[in-house]
């Protein structure tokens, strides 16, 4: 599992382990509870295969992509944010 900012869209961008990539808002950690966006639904991440990228771990921004290590793994995966797209 991973968390990561996106300072471009000021949103927390999480994943669980699984292949899905989840918005909150970065102000939930003053409210006391973390969410998913309620206008902005969970992303699914897939290789270019069109299989689902699983097992994702250890989540950073950068230039305007989410960079994932694949758990057990020395495999990174560039992601766009948006469409889920490795």
């Amino acid at each position: 599992w991973g968390i990561t900012y996106d300072t471009d869209r000021n949103e927390l961008i999480v994943t669980d382990g699984s292949a899905n990539l989840i918005f909150w808002d970065p102000n939930c950690y003053n409210d006391g509870e973390c969410t998913p966006k309620e206008d902005k639904p969970p992303i699914q991440v897939k290789r270019l295969n069109g299989k689902p990228a699983k097992k994702l771990n250890e989540i950073e921004y950068w230039r305007g992509r989410v960079v994932a290590n694949v758990w057990q793994t020395d495999l990174l995966l560039i992601i766009h944010p948006e469409t889920g797209i490795v």
